[in-house]
C-alpha cells in the first residue's frame, strides 16, 4: 500500500521536552499575492503534491457550491489555478487518499447540502475523474477521514451524519467502489470533525469525533478484523468546550500515544486530551488553551523547529490565525500571534509551500472567496558554541558528507492473476529524473537482463510484459544518473494461496518491494 493510503499513526520515538539549539518562537509573513482567489465559501482544504513536480498543491472546498478548486504550486512562488471539480454539494471537509493504489493522491468529500453525499475524486493528468460508483448517500455529511477499517489493503473512509448523530463507514471494494458496513456507530448530537488513529495500541484505526452541539468528543474503537462496528472507549464520551469543530490526533506528549486536541468554537481555546494508551483520554495540564475569537480550523505541526508539535487555529469571528507553541508546561502564544488573516478564516492545512524545510499555513476564507498562505519564516536554529578545551590545535577537519539529489521514480505495473502465477500486462517506469538516466532490468526468473538509456522522465519497459511469475520469483530495477544517488528496487511475488478468496486477496497486491538508495559515492547522503 502506498504511503498515501496509510492511517496516521503516533510518531514513532520519544520526543524530548527540553530540545536545544531550537528558537524560542516562530515567526509567519504573508506571502506575497496572497490571498489567492478560489471559489464561493470556501471551507475545507487539502494539501498535497497533485501534479507531481514535488510542490505541494491545493484543493479548497467551496461551500455553498457544488465544487472544489485546485490551485497548483508554482515553482517561483505562489500558485495558479488548475481547474475545478465537481463534488458532493456543500463540499464541508475532503480528505486525501490513494484510493486506487496508483501512487498518486485521490481526494474525497463529504458534502453537507440535503440529501447529502460523499464523493471521490481519481487524480488524472490535468485534473481529477469521479470513481466507480461516486457519489455515496449519506445525509448530511458533516466530515469524513480515511482508513482501512477492515484490514483488507484497501482505502476505506468514515463520514460524519451531522443530523444523524453517527457515522458512515464506506468501505471499499475490488473493483474501486464503495459500500456502507452495516452496524454503523452512533455518536454525540451533531457530530461534526472526525481524526482516525490507534488509540488503543492494537493496530487497528479507531475513530473520534467532535458532537458541537454535545459539547464532547465520541472515541470509538474498532472492534476485530472479521467483526464490523466499533466499541466505545473508556470514559468516552469526553467533556470539552462549547462547540467542538475541528479536530487532530497527533503525539504531543512525545510518549508514543496518540493523544487528541479540538477547538471550542463558542469558549475561543483548545482543549487538549492526553491519551492513556487504551483508548481513553485526560486533559494536558493547563488545558484548554486560549487562541482567537470563533476558532474552527486546527492544525498542528512543529512550527518553531524545536521537535515538539505545535497547534494553529483559524479563528472565524477574530479574522486571524492563533499560533500555539509547545512547552513543559502547555501551550503558549507564539509572541507574533495572532496573525491577520482575510475574512472568515475557516478550516487550514499545513504544507512546506516553499520548500525551505518549514511547515506553513494555507487558510481558506469562507467570507472572501480566497485562500490566504503563511509563510513560515522562523529562523533556523542555530548550535551553541563549543567551549575551548585544552588540547592540541584541532586540524581542517573531517572532509565534508558529500550531498546529491536522489532518485525517486515509480514503477506501475499491470498484471492478470492466476493459480500459478502473475502475468506482467505492462511495466512503465515514472518520474525518473530530467535529463536522462540509465535503468538497469534484471530477471532472472524471466531471463531478462537488460539496460536501457532512458532520455524522458517515463519509461516502458517491454521486455517484462507478458512475463510469468511464479510465487517468490522476483526482478530487480536499478536507476542511475551522473551526479545523483541511485536507486535499486526489487519486486517480489507474494505466496498467494489457490483458493478463490486467496486469488481475490492477491489481485489486490501480488508483489512486495524493497527499495534502496545507491550513493553517489562513499558516505554520500541519501
Amino acid at each position: 500500500m502506498s504511503t498515501l493510503a496509510r492511517w496516521t499513526a503516533a510518531l514513532g520515538g520519544v520526543v524530548a521536552i527540553a530540545a536545544t539549539a531550537a528558537p524560542a518562537n516562530a515567526s509567519f509573513l504573508q506571502e506575497l499575492g496572497s490571498p489567492f482567489p478560489v471559489g464561493s465559501q470556501p471551507y475545507g482544504v487539502v494539501t498535497a503534491d497533485f501534479n507531481r513536480d514535488g510542490l505541494p498543491d491545493v484543493m479548497a472546498l467551496n461551500g455553498s457550491t457544488n465544487f472544489g478548486t485546485t490551485i497548483l504550486r508554482r515553482p517561483a512562488g505562489g500558485f495558479q489555478i488548475e481547474g475545478t471539480t465537481t463534488v458532493a454539494a456543500g463540499p464541508a471537509y475532503g480528505v486525501v487518499g490513494d484510493f486506487n493504489r496508483d501512487n498518486v493522491p485521490d481526494v474525497a468529500v463529504a458534502g453537507y447540502n440535503a440529501p447529502g453525499a460523499v464523493t471521490v475524486h481519481l487524480r488524472v493528468a490535468g485534473g481529477f475523474m469521479s470513481a466507480n460508483g461516486s457519489p455515496y448517500s449519506v445525509a448530511k455529511a458533516g466530515a469524513i477521514a480515511a482508513a482501512d477499517f477492515n484490514a483488507d489493503g484497501l482505502l476505506d473512509l468514515v463520514a460524519s451524519r451531522y443530523d444523524a448523530d453517527g457515522l458512515t463507514v464506506l468501505l471499499q471494494q475490488v473493483n474501486g467502489s464503495f459500500v456502507a458496513e452495516g452496524n454503523a456507530p452512533s455518536t454525540g448530537l451533531r457530530p461534526r470533525y472526525i481524526a482516525v488513529g490507534d488509540f488503543n495500541g492494537d493496530t487497528r484505526p479507531d475513530v473520534a469525533v467532535s458532537n458541537v452541539v454535545g459539547d464532547s468528543l465520541t472515541v470509538l474503537l474498532r472492534r476485530p478484523v472479521g467483526q464490523a462496528g466499533f466499541d466505545a472507549a473508556p470514559g468516552s464520551p469526553i467533556a470539552v468546550g462549547d462547540g467542538p469543530v475541528a479536530l487532530v490526533a497527533r503525539d504531543f506528549t512525545g510518549d508514543t500515544r496518540l493523544d487528541l486536541a479540538v477547538v471550542n468554537s463558542n469558549n475561543d481555546n483548545v482543549s487538549v486530551l492526553v491519551g492513556q494508551g487504551n483508548g481513553a483520554f485526560s486533559p494536558l495540564p493547563g488545558s484548554p488553551f486560549a487562541v482567537g475569537d470563533g476558532p474552527y480550523g486546527l492544525a498542528a505541526a512543529d512550527f518553531n523547529g524545536d521537535g515538539l508539535l505545535d497547534l494553529a487555529t483559524a479563528n472565524n469571528t477574530s479574522d486571524n490565525v492563533s499560533v500555539l507553541l509547545r512547552t513543559t508546561t502547555g501551550f503558549n502564544p507564539e509572541v507574533g500571534s495572532p496573525y491577520p488573516g482575510a475574512d472568515g478564516p475557516n478550516q487550514l492545512a499545513t504544507a512546506d509551500f516553499n520548500v525551505d524545510g518549514k511547515p506553513d499555513l494555507a487558510i481558506t476564507n469562507d467570507q472572501s472567496n480566497n485562500l490566504t498562505v503563511l509563510l513560515n519564516t522562523t529562523p533556523a536554529p542555530t548550535p551553541p558554541p563549543t567551549p575551548p578545551g585544552p588540547g592540541p590545535v584541532p586540524g581542517p577537519g573531517p572532509t565534508p558528507t558529500p550531498t546529491a539529489p536522489s532518485v525517486n521514480a515509480r514503477l506501475i505495473l499491470t498484471w492478470t492473476i492466476t493459480k500459478a502465477s502473475v502475468r506482467l500486462n505492462s511495466a512503465t517506469l515514472r518520474d525518473l529524473p530530467a535529463g536522462g538516466s540509465t535503468v538497469k532490468v534484471s530477471c532472472k526468473a524471466c531471463k531478462v537482463s537488460q539496460t536501457i538509456k532512458a532520455k524522458k522522465t517515463t519509461l516502458s519497459l517491454p521486455k517484462l510484459v507478458d512475463k510469468r511469475l511464479k510465487r517468490g520469483a522476483t526482478f530487480t530495477v536499478t536507476i542511475s544518473k551522473p551526479g545523483w544517488n541511485g536507486l535499486t528496487f526489487t519486486r517480489k511475488v507474494k505466496q498467494y494461496g489457490r483458493t478463490k478468496k486467496a486469488l481475490r486477496k492477491a489481485v489486490k497486491a501480488p508483489f512486495s518491494e524493497t527499495r534502496k538508495c545507491v550513493p553517489l559515492a562513499a558516505g554520500a547522503k541519501c
